[in-house]
């Protein structure tokens, strides 16, 4: 790695927003040359405080396997405002050559117009099957215990939310109890379609600080 390589990937590090603002001023191309050099972690970095359309340019420049490298260790969020500013040409093998539980959270961020409730969800959230015990569903939070959150909802076999429980009830269950015999079936929840306006004044907020989305099927 050459000096000036080596000096650049100090200041991308080092002073991460600082350098996102400078490389905003330049060409895409430029940039992307620049991050191909770069380990993949200080390439993200930068990418993630850049605007998600000009993250999307530089994402397009960039050789397939690296892209897919940032875009694995980009929050979801931010990996999706990048992908949705990308040409469908190019977004779309993008997606494929990511990891596949990686491209299914993306992908399912995509199909709903920008600003809607399911373009702005985390399609990562733990669901539990209501047919759980309470043993069952206490080590599947263990184990997927970053996505999980303290109200945890409850999806039927067809992937349909049929209730909500949250952890303090779920930690006073039985062993043997099933999610279906604790949940609380009266949910409030967001269309995925549901514009900024709708989601604002959804009546659910007076009661919880996270809603469940869900498409017309629920």
């Amino acid at each position: 790695m050459d000096i000036e390589t080596r000096i650049a990937g100090d200041l991308l590090r080092e002073h991460p927003i600082d350098a996102a603002q400078a490389l905003e001023r330049l060409p895409a191309r430029e940039v992307a040359a620049l991050i191909e050099k770069m380990e993949t972690a200080v390439g993200g970095g930068s990418l993630q405080r850049m605007a998600p359309p000009l993250a999307g340019s530089v994402l397009s420049q960039l050789r397939m396997e690296k892209a897919s490298e940032i875009l694995e260790g980009l929050p979801v969020e931010m990996a999706a405002l990048s992908l949705r500013s990308m040409d469908p040409s190019l977004r779309e093998p993008l997606l494929a050559a990511l990891p596949g539980r990686r491209s299914r959270a993306l992908a399912s961020l995509l199909r709903f117009p920008d600003g809607t409730a399911g373009s702005l969800m985390d399609p990562e959230v733990l669901a539990l099957p209501q047919d759980l015990t309470a043993r069952e569903a206490l080590a599947r939070v263990r184990e997927a215990a970053g996505n999980a959150r303290y109200n945890l909802y409850i999806v039927d076999r067809d992937q349909t939310l049929v209730g909500v429980i949250n952890l303090h009830e779920l930690l006073m269950a039985r062993p043997g109890d099933r999610l279906s015999s604790r949940m609380q079936t009266r949910v409030h929840r967001l269309p995925a379609r549901a514009d900024r306006h709708a989601i604002v004044s959804n009546p659910g907020w007076r009661e919880v600080h996270a809603l469940p989305v869900v498409d017309e099927r629920g």
